[in-house]
């Protein structure tokens, strides 16, 4: 186990000794294990008074994965460029994604982008929508009861951290530069001839129709008895718990829904009113009996609770809660081990690996040993005689 160094206010030595303790008592009491590695967290934060005394990383596991990089390579999300390469033949029959023209290999030159993997014209190339977002391939999914295929998060999102959905940065990007100062934003259903409410309509259908909502079924309990007791550390714990790519567009979700707080008196959008806009494309939607009205009011009710207490998770130490999970730059130089999911074993790949293993000696039995090895075979002839 690594933990953040950012949160410990100690000496590398004391620091030793509260991971030693803190890893024999783990299993049984995580707040407990809190107040050893932060002497004035002893007593739970239970209020939104107490949050300044909320360590702004998470003290269990590390966030990130250790010499992984980053794709924004030091610029930011909203400022990063394409980077292109030549296609000086191309057989495969396509299209320019800026003017939706013909590309092969007759056709204009043109030039693809390494990371998204965009195509476009020479002369369209400075036209390509912005900010370049490393892509994967998205196989085609099974069609669900309306017609529609269902997808996960992760195949949104760049193999890299932070792992952001490339629609979601694109409809806020694109927001962030029209303007967030537009009445109701994010409350008002949108319409055809204005081009925010449209954006706005996209963020949501596209975290609706995921196979699993961006607080995934298994953690939703975890988040609304967070928000139930109005517990802090319960609400850090769950949200570090969640995996890097919903944690991490999460994150930047919520960034962006801050901004839209800051403008309330121009949008009229108050941290209550984006909660209660936001809870089911963020929650899900839950399961409860068809037209039982009173357990699908507390149900959202519930969820508005859970997405204003993460609305308002904010510190003034630092950095701000939530930048701390897109600022890997600046997080991997505090922490040598990295700030994320567990990192992979260092021991580069063998054959004969298959038969080691990390907790020990694995016994095998003699019939299994030619399992893990291929069986050489003599060179034979297909005939005795030529025909």
């Amino acid at each position: 186990m690594v933990v953040c160094q950012r949160s410990f206010p100690h000496s590398t030595s004391r620091a030793g000794d509260c991971i030693a303790e803190l890893l024999s008592i783990w299993k049984h009491d995580v707040t407990l294990a809190g107040a050893l590695l932060m002497p004035s967290l002893r007593e739970v934060a239970t209020s939104w008074d107490q949050w300044e005394m909320v360590p702004p990383c998470d003290y269990r596991t590390p966030m990130r994965t250790p010499g992984g990089g980053s794709w924004t390579r030091g610029m930011s999300i909203s400022s990063r460029r394409h980077d292109f390469q030549p296609l000086s033949t191309y057989f495969k029959i396509t299209s320019c994604d800026v003017c939706h023209g013909g590309i092969n290999f007759a056709a204009k030159p043109a030039y693809k982008c390494r990371d998204c993997l965009q195509l476009a014209h020479v002369s369209c190339s400075p036209r390509l929508i912005l900010p370049c977002v490393p892509r994967t391939l998205v196989f085609t999914r099974t069609p669900n009861r309306r017609g529609q295929p269902l997808y996960h998060l992760q195949e949104f999102c760049p193999p890299l951290p932070p792992m952001i959905a490339f629609p979601v940065i694109y409809c806020i990007v694109d927001l962030e530069n029209r303007g967030l100062g537009r009445e109701g934003i994010y409350r008002v259903p949108g319409r055809k001839d204005h081009e925010a409410d449209v954006i706005v309509d996209v963020v949501k259908s596209f975290l609706r129709e995921l196979r699993d909502p961006l607080v995934p079924k298994s953690s939703r309990e975890e988040f609304i008895r967070a928000a139930q007791t109005n517990n802090i550390m319960s609400l850090n714990v769950a949200i570090c718990d969640l995996p890097q790519p919903n944690r991490d567009t999460l994150a930047y979700l919520m960034l962006h829904l801050q901004k839209v707080e800051a403008l309330k008196e121009m949008n009229k959008m108050t941290f209550e009113n984006i909660a209660r806009c936001m809870a089911i494309p963020i929650m899900g939607q839950g399961s409860y009996p068809r037209g039982d009205i009173r357990v699908a009011s507390n149900d959202a009710r519930e969820k508005e609770r859970s997405v204003l207490q993460m609305l308002k998770m904010s510190s003034a130490s630092l950095c701000e809660y939530w930048l701390q999970f897109l600022e890997y730059e600046e997080c991997h130089k505090e922490n040598v081990r990295g700030c994320g999911t567990p990192a992979a074993p260092s021991a580069p790949y063998e054959p004969s690996s298959a038969n080691k293993s990390m907790l020990g000696p694995v016994t095998v039995s003699p019939a299994a040993q030619n399992l893990l090895k291929p069986i050489a075979r003599r060179a034979e002839k297909f005939f005795d005689s030529p025909p």
